[in-house]
């Protein structure tokens, strides 16, 4: 059944105010997707203290005072500046509620929605935001509550934070979630629940959709993209190889590097709109980041992972790249694969997978106006 009109629009709550690509964009992708099929929606202007001081020039993480007043010294206007154009376009291409602080204002303000989402992002992760409450909507009942693809973002998660999240989870009738593993391990805590995986929000929007905030080209010249997330370990080297074959200018968009490479050109402070025309318009583009990888995919283009690094191998990366049957994307210092992967294949996936996550929506949408 098709969505059923309402009189009140849904409120969606989600990691809209980190300052990453990624983080904005799937917000952006959802309220999108969502509005597309007919639901009017906005994007709960939660301002989290934890992502909000983690984004701060001189935020102290592990009581490093020494790196902290280093980074803010050598990257304070830096962060400001991007900390402007996301705002922008935070102001401009999302619909956002009024702002809010707390739980009382959290319930406050779910009284003018039909009901409320979880949005996306490792919203549920015990790490990342703090392990904040409110990302699991409390005060709502259970007919007003869902998630569309949250994350925890760890499968290795202490006996304590599972029971918070038991908790926590409690009043969620179905749950959709971001991972297979995430699934796994909800399942474990509480079998009688209906939980779904579904695909980043990114990715429910089609390559024309995300025409619509690509510019002009930046660099008018055949070029090889390099974005990471993760320490890269051997990918910049990997990088530098395929231009040299290819005779490929190599961008790199890093915002924290002291000694530049010379045979690199850096972009830093970019928005959102010229993060992705760089992918639209690239050659070729060498990541380690999970939507580094989306928006490579979603442009249909020659790229190559690192999914090892520092901390653990990337399996949000592999995850999506084995459900889109993407074989040897993975960086192989030892041999250059030219291969592309088979886009209609591809497609044809990213398809079936907007329509699971519709039949989704249309679920929850029902539960909420006919429980």
């Amino acid at each position: 059944r098709g969505f059923v009109k309402m009189k009140k629009k849904i409120g969606i709550i989600t990691f809209h105010t980190a300052l990453n690509y990624g983080a904005v964009l799937q917000t952006y992708a959802l309220q999108n997707f969502i509005k597309k099929n007919g639901v009017d929606n906005e994007i709960i202007d939660y301002k989290c203290k934890f992502i909000e001081k983690c984004y701060k020039p001189f935020f102290i993480s592990d009581g490093k005072i020494v790196n902290s007043l280093v980074r803010g010294i050598l990257f304070g206007s830096t962060i400001r500046k991007k900390r402007r154009v996301f705002d922008r376009f935070l102001n401009e291409r999302l619909e956002l509620s009024k702002e809010i602080h707390t739980k009382s204002e959290l319930q406050e303000i779910a009284e003018k929605y039909e009901y409320c989402i979880t949005g996306s992002d490792q919203v549920w992760s015990p790490i990342s935001a703090g392990f904040d409450e409110m990302y699991f909507l409390p005060g709502l009942d259970k007919r007003r509550k869902f998630s569309y693809a949250a994350s925890i973002g760890a499968t290795d998660v202490s006996e304590e934070i599972k029971q918070q999240l038991k908790q926590r989870l409690a009043d969620y009738s179905v749950i959709s979630v971001r991972e297979e593993s995430a699934k796994k391990l909800l399942k474990q805590l509480d079998n009688t629940k209906k939980i779904e995986v579904h695909v980043d929000p990114t990715l429910l929007l089609n390559i024309e959709e995300w025409k619509k905030l690509v510019g002009e080209d930046m660099v008018k010249q055949k070029y090889l993209l390099i974005f990471n997330v993760e320490k890269p370990i051997q990918d910049i080297e990997y990088a530098k190889k395929i231009a040299k074959i290819q005779g490929l200018k190599i961008i790199y968009i890093n915002e924290r590097t002291i000694r530049k490479d010379p045979e690199i050109t850096y972009y830093k402070t970019l928005s959102p709109e010229q993060f992705l025309t760089l992918f639209y318009y690239a050659d070729v583009v060498v990541t380690n980041s999970f939507h580094g990888t989306v928006f490579s995919i979603i442009f249909n283009k020659c790229f190559y992972v690192e999914l090892e690094n520092k901390r653990q191998r990337n399996i949000r990366v592999e995850g999506l790249l084995e459900k889109l049957e993407i074989k040897n994307r993975e960086i192989d210092m030892e041999k250059m694969n030219y291969e592309m992967p088979n886009w209609n294949r591809v497609n044809e996936i990213l398809n079936q997978e907007r329509k699971r996550t519709l039949s989704y929506l249309q679920m929850i949408h029902s539960i909420a106006l006919n429980d």
